[in-house]
């Protein structure tokens, strides 16, 4: 009944939304300081606050896109191939704001 699409676009959202909740639950395990009277994670965005925050942003809407694309694919796949996108934007991005926390070295 469906094609080949069908099955990647299932296989995407759900590979999406599960290592969004994977990575919420692993940041949710580190440790934490304050910084400037705003907790961040000591591994990582140790001083950048900035980044912590556009990283759980992204996190957040890439949850919410592939979340949203998993309960709308069948009745509105235009819709759902919409928040798909958001889904995969958001993750990108993730990854890019770690990759440049990873990187960047931390003003002291």
């Amino acid at each position: 009944m469906y094609g080949k699409s069908h099955t990647t676009t299932q296989s995407a959202g759900k590979l999406i939304l599960w290592a969004s909740l994977a990575t919420t639950l692993a940041l949710m395990q580190l440790p934490y300081q304050k910084v400037d009277g705003k907790l961040l994670p000591t591994i990582i965005f140790n001083k950048q606050p900035s980044l912590f925050h556009a990283f759980i942003l992204s996190l957040n809407f890439s949850i919410f896109g592939s979340f949203i694309e998993i309960i709308l694919r069948e009745e509105y796949p235009r819709v759902a191939r919409s928040c798909l996108l958001l889904a995969l934007v958001s993750m990108t991005v993730g990854i890019a704001i770690l990759a440049v926390a990873y990187i960047v070295p931390v003003p002291f």
